[in-house]
């Protein structure tokens, strides 16, 4: 199951579009009967959750929290049980996203999808700290978002 929890009304999203984006991302990885939280919020609710969960006493676009911790790109993983079918919550900032666009093209409803595979991807063990790991990440992302057009 995917929810999308919208906490915020500055920006106006279509939630609807953002859930059928979620199942079909979910489909196009092979995790379609897992579950994925999405939960849409205002700056000083980001900064909040940066400041609890990280450390990091500033706003950011985009949080994500894996239910497999030891998730490695390209492995599956494997749900022993049906609460192992979860792969974790994200939380968007769609207000950091519009005050910020220097990295981020198209309309907001696009960037808040392209952020939804960026975080996604950070679910399954995917990460940009090394150059190598960046350039497999957004390989990744390029071939999602190009399916999901």
């Amino acid at each position: 199951m995917i929810r999308i929890i919208n906490r915020q009304r500055k920006i106006k999203l279509d939630t609807a579009e953002l859930k059928r984006n979620a199942k079909r991302l979910l489909e196009l990885l092979e995790y379609a009967d897992f579950d994925l939280g999405v939960m849409l919020c205002n700056e000083k609710t980001i900064r909040d959750y940066n400041r609890q969960n990280r450390g990091k006493d500033y706003e950011t676009d985009v949080l994500a929290f894996p239910y497999h911790e030891d998730a490695t790109p390209d492995t599956k993983i494997i749900a022993q049980d049906d609460d192992q079918r979860n792969l974790g919550d994200i939380i968007i900032c769609p207000e950091y996203l519009e005050r910020n666009p220097k990295e981020m093209v198209g309309n907001m409803q696009e960037r808040v999808t392209r952020i939804l595979v960026h975080a996604t991807c950070h679910l399954l063990g995917y990460d940009h700290i090394k150059d190598d790991d960046f350039a497999i990440m957004q390989a990744k992302e390029t071939w999602l978002l190009n399916q999901l057009k």
